[in-house]
């Protein structure tokens, strides 16, 4: 079974993640799953990770178009999409722990326990200046924008609102501390593994 961790940026969703994956003894896909689709795809991994961090997708976001299959052209963000997601649901074939990438979307509900990690602006700030180390001028407009190519990246692949509450099993607030959200998600992935044994 695996948990997937959806996250607004500066709630620490990474960081939960790295806990959890320690405690339970489970691989991590993050970072991961971009060195993955470098080797599938043949891009840089620089590459990825700035089509993943744009603003807008589709045909009209960029130029850099390739050809699919039957001849269409389509734009490589949608290409490097479709990689990750097979690299994703290659991962799951096995116990992990996945973060971001629309895995909510990609995995069935029935092999992912679907979690969202959420806090308030003011708290999240002070994560990505204090445990981030981020430099920045203005971080409460660089942290908006960070969730806006997020929101972009997610709405534009799945269709579906990000953060909803209903693509969710679970929802955390990690303003009550990290190791509050790695003990609930701990405690909610045994119950959820038991059910499905269960069936």
């Amino acid at each position: 079974m695996v948990i997937v961790i959806g996250r607004q940026y500066g709630s620490g969703g990474h960081l939960i993640a790295e806990k959890l994956s320690e405690k339970l003894n489970l691989p991590l896909y993050d970072k991961k799953i971009i060195e993955e689709t470098a080797k599938v795809t043949g891009l840089s991994k620089e590459y990825i990770k700035d089509i993943e961090s744009r603003e807008t997708h589709g045909f009209f976001a960029n130029f850099d178009l390739g050809l699919a299959g039957n001849g269409l052209a389509v734009p490589l963000s949608d290409q490097v999409f479709i990689a990750q997601s097979e690299v994703i649901r290659e991962a799951a074939q096995k116990p992990c722990i996945i973060v971001g990438r629309c895995a909510d979307y990609i995995l069935p509900n029935e092999v992912a326990l679907k979690v969202y990690c959420y806090g308030s602006l003011d708290r999240r700030i002070q994560r990505v200046k204090e445990e981030y180390g981020v430099e920045t001028n203005d971080y409460r407009a660089y942290v908006k924008k960070m969730d806006k190519k997020r929101s972009g990246y997610y709405e534009y692949f799945t269709g579906y609102k990000w953060g909803a509450v209903y693509n969710f099993d679970l929802l955390i607030n990690t303003d009550r501390g990290l190791d509050f959200a790695v003990d609930t998600i701990e405690h909610a992935y045994q119950r959820f593994c038991e059910t499905v044994e269960v069936k």
